[in-house]
């Protein structure tokens, strides 16, 4: 299964740079290559979650009830697996800034830094809750669609009308 990963892993890196490439040969528009990365990692992240078992929301259920003997710490493996990619790309080339600027932007866009206010507050509890009840995270959620449950799908259409609801809200 380690062999299985890190050659998803080689051919998402191979795809990315024949996009960037095309892209900085001008073989392919800019927007059209962004589409294509976007693409190749919402597929990448997608195909980790499905291979991790992680878009089961008994898989959650678990990993949240640490009581009853039933803890299952893999979702704090795929955690820590992301961050020990992320943070020594993140820290050491991008916010160091050894590397300039990205391959198909001009600037790094980061959202700008913010209190902690009310509506962050309030988002992440009802975040947490909705998680911890519900047994699904968006990403994983959104992953189940390509085996649909009656469960998923009910999910996932209260989650868009939680999105739709807040926003109409104002808040």
């Amino acid at each position: 299964l380690t062999t299985l990963a890190f050659q998803i892993l080689g051919l998402h890196l191979l795809a990315y740079l024949a996009v960037t490439g095309m892209a900085t040969a001008k073989m392919i528009q800019q927007n059209a290559a962004r589409s294509l990365v976007t693409f190749m990692d919402g597929s990448l992240f997608a195909l980790g979650l499905g291979l991790s078992g992680m878009t089961s929301p008994l898989k959650v259920a678990q990993f949240l009830d640490v009581s009853s003997g039933s803890w299952d710490p893999s979702l704090m493996f795929v955690m820590g697996g992301a961050l020990l990619l992320n943070l020594p790309l993140m820290q050491g080339i991008i916010m160091s800034g050894a590397l300039q600027k990205p391959m198909l932007n001009r600037t790094f866009s980061y959202p700008p830094p913010r209190a902690m206010d009310t509506k962050l507050i309030v988002g992440g509890v009802l975040f947490g809750a909705g998680w911890g009840l519900g047994g699904a995270c968006p990403g994983p959620a959104i992953v189940g669609l390509l085996s649909p449950s009656p469960v998923m799908l009910v999910w996932n259409v209260t989650f868009l009308l939680g999105i739709f609801g807040a926003n109409a809200s104002g808040w």
